[in-house]
């Protein structure tokens, strides 16, 4: 497919060439090369790329041109595709490396709470905002990896807002979406001061007292894309400022939260229940010889506040020695925790939508954990492995990805339109993979070389469709001349 892409978006691709970025079409190095038609293109002779050509390459972007690249791109995406960009979602992930520890070129990655849960590697951020349509990036930021979401938010708030402005978005008539990981007061001060009207959420145990007024009064019905939701809405001064609320139960959310509880209280239990057995043992595993010493081991497997709540326990010493653990669980409190499971708490200074606007505005959300998916995919698009380990070379591998990624949107958007199209974007570019260009040879009559041909291969009629959507039919007899470039030798 990035061929597909590449030979489809000619205007974006001279753009590309034009600034600096000649080193998309040899981010995969020699193995790229060989597996693609580049060379049908280009005449490049594979002899030629090595590694060395990649960094050279990559040594030529300085990351200071990142943005204005990004944003001169995008400027000439939006003139050519007609792409809603009324919503805007931010969101950030994180990519884990094998960098070693003893590395002192590299300070962007760093050691933090990985979304893989490799906290025993360095990791690197990165910050997208996409659109609600065609999940289009719209703007990136590659950042240290021990940086948490509110700190990031903090610092891109301006960047998203010049971006706006480069792109002649209306603010106005834009709305940025975020989850509740971004908030603090000072965020949304910063967001207000820029002038940019938002959807965000809140945490339900941050704002128990609008919790508690929603349990009593949730009664309005609300259809969202065909679900029903019994929701509350109000307004409410929160962190200074009025804002309006939504507050809905999701049955999805709460059935996740009801599975995680049991397994955590399961859990829990058996810890105890083995606990009870060790205490009546007088030696061994560093036996308490208080009560007190008693009392902290059982506190460490209630370590949780879900599980303190649900718990309770006594430890007497025993008849003939060691320490009697016994312990109850009250099943009400459970049922009183699950009442609450599930809550939603949306807010937003669009004090003129009506509760389904706001709450679609949130759901759509999924829309960007799409776009990160698509880029931790190991078949397609996928940021990582990325063998760098300097801060450049990072930053401008990010930004490559980031540009595949986009190109790929384009090509999905226009063969959903033109074909109906119902699968996602990993299964176009799976199917896209098996369009494949020969070349025959006609033994000569006369002295001289063979004479050479290109020919498709015979297509099914839903891989004709998607070419003829792209308009590659007769590309190999009608190749694209790239301007502002020159192959590398």
């Amino acid at each position: 497919l990035w061929f597909f892409g590449i030979l489809w978006c000619k205007e974006i691709i001279e753009i590309l060439f034009g600034i600096y970025c000649n080193c998309i079409l040899f981010s995969h190095c020699e193995c790229f090369i060989k597996q693609s038609f580049l060379n049908f293109i280009e005449q490049v002779d594979n002899g030629n790329i090595d590694s060395q050509h990649f960094w050279d390459l990559m040594d030529a972007l300085p990351i200071e041109a990142i943005p204005q690249i990004e944003s001169v791109l995008l400027q000439r995406v939006l003139s050519l595709y007609n792409i809603s960009t009324d919503t805007l979602f931010f969101d950030t992930t994180n990519f884990f490396t094998y960098i070693a520890t003893t590395n002192t070129r590299c300070t962007i990655a760093k050691r933090g709470k990985n979304k893989q849960h490799r906290q025993d590697l360095r990791q690197v951020g990165l910050a997208l905002v996409v659109s609600r349509e065609d999940f289009i990036p719209l703007f990136h930021l590659t950042y240290q990896g021990n940086f948490n979401d509110i700190t990031v938010f903090k610092s891109v708030v301006d960047q998203i807002k010049t971006r706006m402005d480069e792109l002649h978005l209306d603010v106005q008539r834009h709305s940025i979406v975020f989850d509740r990981g971004n908030n603090s007061k000072q965020n949304l001060g910063l967001v207000n001061t820029a002038g940019l009207h938002y959807v965000g959420a809140l945490s339900p145990s941050h704002h128990s007292a609008l919790v508690n007024d929603a349990m009593s009064a949730m009664t309005v019905p609300v259809e969202v894309n065909k679900e029903e939701f019994i929701t509350f809405r109000d307004k409410r001064k929160i962190w200074d400022e009025e804002r309006t609320v939504v507050i809905y139960i999701s049955d999805k959310l709460k059935e996740g939260q009801v599975r995680g509880l049991y397994q955590e209280l399961g859990k829990v239990q058996s810890n105890l229940k083995e606990l009870q057995l060790k205490l009546k043992v007088l030696s061994g595993w560093h036996y308490p010889k208080t009560i007190a010493e008693a009392k902290e081991k059982v506190c460490a497997v209630l370590h949780s506040a879900t599980a303190q709540q649900v718990f309770t326990f006594a430890i007497i010493e025993g008849d003939q020695g060691g320490w009697d653990l016994t312990y109850t669980r009250d099943e009400e409190k459970v049922d009183e925790l699950q009442e609450e499971m599930g809550l939603r708490i949306i807010m937003t200074d669009r004090h003129e939508w009506d509760t389904a606007a706001t709450i679609r505005a949130y759901h759509g959300q999924a829309t960007i954990e799409n776009a990160f998916r698509n880029l931790k995919n190991p078949y397609h698009l996928a940021v990582r492995p990325q063998y760098h380990w300097t801060d450049q070379k990072i930053a401008v591998h990010f930004f490559i990805c980031v540009l595949g990624f986009l190109i790929a949107a384009l090509v999905y958007k226009v063969v959903v339109n033109q074909t109906k199209f119902a699968g996602n974007m990993d299964t176009l570019l799976d199917m896209l993979n098996n369009v494949r260009l020969a070349t025959l040879l006609e033994e000569s009559v006369t002295p001289g070389p063979a004479k050479t041909t290109h020919k498709l291969e015979v297509l099914d009629i839903h891989h004709q469709a998607f070419i003829d959507a792209l308009g590659l039919q007769e590309f190999h007899e009608n190749r694209v001349v790239f301007s502002g470039h020159s192959v590398y030798n």
